[in-house]
């Protein structure tokens, strides 16, 4: 593979072509592929100073999806912060999806279990442990309890 600034350029857009990447996921993707490190931090730096790579921009994308997938903020933030997301644009794109996790949460647990909460202990425990891995909070779990 020839390893210049041009090519790390468009192995970039490529990327960014199929799916919103966060900075972080890029620089890690090159550099399995190969390039050097040197053309890999010059090129993100010219896409990030003309704003086609965007962390706040992948962080909501990503909020919205997953969201759309059943997921609470808990699993969602780890999920952010293993692509290299800061802590900062995590809450604020959580924040400003103005999501009413308690409805999320509802719809989530219905969508598998039924509308009937469970009165049996055990199938009430085993609806919280899917919820909590889906990742919603236990004070949202609690209150739709």
């Amino acid at each position: 593979m020839e390893n210049s600034i041009a090519s790390v350029r468009q192995k970039i857009l490529e990327l960014q072509a199929r799916r919103e990447h966060s900075q972080a996921e890029i620089r890690e993707k090159l550099k399995l592929k190969g390039f050097e490190l040197d053309f890999i931090d010059q090129a993100i730096q010219e896409f990030l100073v003309k704003r086609l790579i965007r962390d706040d921009r992948f962080c909501e994308m990503y909020v919205r999806q997953r969201v759309r997938r059943g997921y609470g903020p808990v699993r969602i933030s780890a999920e952010l912060q293993q692509r290299g997301v800061s802590e900062d644009l995590i809450h604020d794109a959580l924040s400003q999806s103005e999501l009413d996790w308690e409805t999320q949460v509802t719809e989530v647990r219905a969508k598998k279990f039924g509308n009937q909460l469970p009165k049996d202990e055990m199938l009430r425990i085993k609806q919280i442990r899917f919820l909590q891995y889906r990742g919603f909070t236990l004070e949202q779990i609690r209150k739709l309890f």
